[in-house]
């Protein structure tokens, strides 16, 4: 299970889990990550 707060709203906690972390998802036509990270990169090694 992934736990996670939403960026938006209310900034509500949420409990996925980690299969639906990173499958994919159609809209328009288009196939996208359900989930992409959003602020700073993640650090180099």
């Amino acid at each position: 299970m992934v736990v996670y707060r939403a960026l938006y709203g209310e900034g509500g906690v949420w409990v996925r889990p980690a299969a639906m972390w990173n499958e994919t998802v159609e809209r328009g036509g288009n196939t996208f990550r359900r989930f992409t990270r959003v602020g700073e990169e993640d650090p180099q090694p």
